[in-house]
This record gives structure tokens, C-alpha cells and sequence, in this order.
């Protein structure tokens, strides 16, 4: 009785997706007792559907780091503060032509599903304003307690100023989002005119698609998903980490035909 109830929840928890670039079901690409992954036949993308509630996927974040307050994390701090310090050299490449880590007081920046905060810390060191979400509470609980402004939320619903953010990046996390072309709207509005987004993306591997992602976005995809909302990809590159690009938005009309030629985001996956 027990294990019909549990499968009965797990069902109840399914909610019917679409392809967030193509608007498409997808057709059934693989199948097991846990999940089934659809592949949407226009653009490629591979994304659970049906696919677990908000409410599921944030509890299983949450167990994710049920153990936060007393584990060491003194190996994950190192390597996460080395990412943050490439992502502030990328940024101010891109920003003002010199690649290093320059002090940037005033800058505000935002990770989405933040985790422990260990990114932060490290922008924090070099003068940013740091702000994180994230949608588990344990999570956030921890960051908190490491003085950082960090809220728990989901980014669709989160609500924050318009133009307030410098810097919104994603670590891996990217498929994660419930709604990408939703999330990827909502960016343009909450980020400053020359602000910059960095997505990074772990290439898929099809032997081992895990439940908490939700999209399996490759470089053709996520691609399509930006160019189709009003943004051009300006690079775009593997490395042994992942896949990365460059994004900015395209440059807009203003109503007497000139041209609004501010530059809203680069994205890095």
C-alpha cells in the first residue's frame, strides 16, 4: 500500500511540458521507472516532460545539502572561488578590455541557485554587492549564515528592480530553470543596460540524465532559445569544463527609426 502511495504522489507531481524554444511535445527519446526524456524535433533539445512540480523539484534541491551546516567544505570553497575568479576576469574583458580581477565596488551581481555561496564570497572580496537565490532552504539557511543576501526563490517568481544587476551568472544550473524562455524575458528586465550574463553548461551525457534537470540544453539550443528572444550570438566555444558562449542583445529601433545600440548581455555556458 505504502509504495502505490508513493507512486501515486510521484504521478500527481507530473505536469505536461513544451519545448521552451520551439513550443513543441517533443517525441519520447528514453524512458525508465523515473523519467522520460523527450527530444523536440525541430531545435534537438532534450527535456523531461512530463516533469516533476515546482514543489517536488524544490524539495529534492533541498536534500541536496541537508548536511551543509556540518560537513567541511573547504575543497568545494577553493574550486568554487577559482570559477569566480575567472567569471570576474570575463567580465571585465568584456566590460573594459583588460582580463583580471579589478576591484568593482557599486557592482551588483546575482547567482541563480547560489548554492552555499562560495561564488559569492569571492565577488564579495573584490567590492560587488552580492546577491543570491536559491530554492533550497538548507541552502540558503547556510548562506545566511555566512552574511550573505541571499533569498529563497525560484527566479521566475523572485522579484528584484528593474536594471539593478551588473552580472547575473549560472553555474551549471541553466536546465534547471522551470521556464527558460520565461527566465530568459525576465533577464533583459532586471539587468542594467551593459550588464552581463554567464551561463556555463556541463556537456550532456546521455547514459546519465539526472532528474534534477529538467532541459538538457547543447550548444544548437540554448543558441536558438537567445537568438529567438531577441539575442545574437557573438562566441561560442567548448572547453574540457563544459560548453561557453557569448551573448548580446540585438541592437533595437527606436520609434524614429535610429538605433538603441546598447549592449544588454553577454552569456558565457
Amino acid at each position: 500500500m505504502a509504495a502505490k502511495a508513493k507512486k501515486k504522489t510521484e504521478e500527481e507531481n507530473l505536469r505536461i511540458v513544451r519545448c521552451p524554444v520551439c513550443d513543441g511535445a517533443g517525441e519520447e527519446y528514453k524512458k525508465d521507472e523515473k523519467l522520460t526524456i523527450c527530444k523536440c524535433q525541430d531545435c534537438g533539445l532534450l527535456f523531461q516532460n512530463p516533469r516533476p512540480s515546482l514543489g517536488y523539484l524544490a524539495l529534492q534541491r533541498n536534500e541536496r545539502f541537508r548536511d551543509a551546516m556540518t560537513k567541511s567544505h573547504g575543497a568545494q570553497i577553493r574550486e568554487q572561488s577559482k570559477i569566480a575568479t575567472e567569471i570576474m576576469k570575463g567580465f571585465h574583458k568584456h566590460t573594459s578590455g583588460r582580463s583580471a580581477v579589478l576591484n568593482s565596488f557599486g557592482k551588483n551581481i546575482l547567482d541563480v541557485n547560489c548554492e552555499l555561496g562560495f561564488r559569492l564570497r569571492e565577488f564579495q572580496k573584490y567590492g560587488w554587492n552580492v546577491y543570491g537565490i536559491d530554492t533550497s532552504k538548507n541552502a540558503v539557511e547556510y548562506a545566511k549564515a555566512c552574511a550573505l543576501e541571499v533569498s529563497e526563490a525560484w527566479l521566475d517568481t523572485v522579484k528584484f528592480k528593474t536594471n539593478m544587476f551588473d552580472l547575473i551568472l549560472f553555474w551549471n544550473n541553466f536546465g534547471e530553470l522551470p521556464d527558460p524562455k520565461q527566465s530568459v524575458n525576465m533577464l533583459s528586465d532586471i539587468l542594467k543596460p551593459k550588464g552581463l550574463i554567464f551561463i556555463h553548461l556541463e556537456e550532456i551525457n546521455e547514459e546519465d540524465f539526472e532528474n534534477k534537470r529538467l532541459f538538457y540544453f547543447d550548444q544548437d539550443s540554448l543558441r536558438q532559445l537567445f537568438m529567438k528572444n531577441g539575442f545574437k550570438v557573438i562566441h561560442e566555444d567548448k572547453e574540457d569544463s563544459g560548453f561557453f558562449f557569448w551573448i548580446e542583445k540585438k541592437e533595437r529601433r527606436t520609434k524614429d527609426g535610429g538605433k538603441d545600440a546598447r549592449r544588454y548581455i553577454a552569456v558565457c555556458i
